[in-house]
């Protein structure tokens, strides 16, 4: 405890205040701390001429006097003893307003400290709001591709987890089919049974422009469209897909002269919402161009979520939702332009950019729209026993 102002009336000497406790607990002297500390309580201390110390409690202005340091009982009161009456007023007057003034800083300090644990409590509510709605969302777009949380008709009973399972047991008509992702959604798909050793699981399909892929987020993170026509297959599906399991890609592309140029990748796998979906891609191989190596690593991005390295929106000007960088070499779920026939390559729009279902190592032109795109995955260890010619027989129920 710092010495302060000397006063005069017998010889006693004043003591800078401290914070001290209540009656009943622990006193605390010379700085010490304790969680029981109590805020707005302060005292200033005095050694009498008989070498005892006293000291004056102020609470929000009133003095509680007769509390002595070494709780003697009976002793006479600090407040009515010559040396507090013995200093001049100046002294007086002075702790007074430094007390007043360690009360008004301890006032604000409680009140930061209780505007800043409302601004985490609020914090913390609009993450739970989110998260809810998060949830509700999740729930009112499944039905989009489909897809439910689990048909009771099958409880029990074995569902493949792709098209190349249902391949291994038998299967060879393309079509739609049911399957259990790793996530316990059981949802239907389209298996491709015959481009390329049959077993692909489709993901996404354009063909003639009657949907519409201009769509947020939520559409993209759940999917939309119809499995049997153009459809995207969702985000938490292809998550679901690929964490598990190393799938290789698989890209048709046809233009509007009928030609047709593929291009397979070694894997694909896409990250969860906590990561924006972001896409990493493996070794390319085909004939269409690697368009599509530039996007690896890059997270999703849609008109209402810009996630791309371009100083504008990637999303906003293609609109479209893709793994854009900055923003795309290739881009399948652009605008669809319907061509016809012609391959004449369309002028920009006003503002200088095109948009389109785009593969710029194919055509190397901005400007071109192609006609038709699937994506589909088969694993990796199916696609390289294919070819090295060691694939399995099926085998059949």
């Amino acid at each position: 405890m710092g010495k302060g102002a000397r006063g005069g009336g017998g010889g006693g000497n004043l003591y800078t205040f401290l914070p001290l406790s209540l009656p009943g607990l622990p006193f605390h002297y010379r700085g010490e701390n304790s969680s029981r500390r109590r805020r707005n309580i302060l005292c200033y201390c005095f050694s009498t001429s008989q070498g005892k110390m006293q000291c004056v409690w102020v609470l929000v202005g009133v003095t509680v006097c007769g509390w002595w340091v070494q709780r003697a009982v009976g002793e006479e009161s600090l407040c009515q003893s010559m040396a507090y009456r013995g200093l001049p007023v100046a002294v007086q007057n002075e702790h007074q307003c430094m007390i007043l003034e360690r009360l008004q800083q301890d006032a604000e300090a409680h009140k930061m400290q209780a505007d800043t644990h409302f601004a985490q409590l609020l914090s913390r509510i609009n993450k739970v709001e989110h998260s809810l709605v998060r949830k509700l969302s999740r729930r009112s777009h499944r039905s989009n591709v489909n897809s439910g949380t689990g048909f009771p008709s099958l409880k029990g009973v074995p569902v493949a987890r792709d098209c190349y399972e249902l391949w291994m047991s038998g299967v060879r008509v393309s079509g739609v089919y049911a399957v259990k992702l790793s996530s316990g959604l059981v949802q239907n798909v389209y298996c491709d049974m015959d481009t390329d050793g049959g077993g692909w699981t489709l993901i996404q399909r354009r063909f003639d422009g009657s949907l519409n892929f201009t769509r947020g987020w939520n559409d993209y993170a759940f999917g939309f469209g119809n499995v049997n026509s153009e459809f995207w297959l969702g985000n938490e599906n292809l998550h679901s897909l690929t964490r598990d399991t190393n799938y290789t890609l698989r890209v048709d592309l046809w233009d509007w002269d009928g030609q047709h140029a593929y291009a397979k990748y070694s894997f694909m796998r896409v990250a969860g919402e906590t990561d924006d979906y972001r896409l990493r891609l493996g070794a390319y191989n085909g004939t269409a161009g690697d368009s599509f190596s530039y996007h690896s690593g890059m997270r999703f991005t849609t008109p209402d979520r810009d996630h791309d390295l371009w100083w504008a929106s990637c999303g906003k000007k293609d609109q479209s939702g893709w793994w854009f960088n900055a923003c795309s070499y290739c881009s399948l779920n652009g605008v669809y332009h319907d061509l016809g026939n012609a391959s004449t390559p369309r002028p920009p729009s006003p503002d200088g950019t095109h948009t389109g279902i785009q593969w710029f190592h194919w055509k190397a032109d901005p400007t071109y729209s192609l006609q038709r795109v699937t994506m589909m995955l088969k694993p990796k260890v199916a696609v390289t026993l294919q070819r090295l010619g060691r694939l399995p027989d099926p085998v059949y129920g």
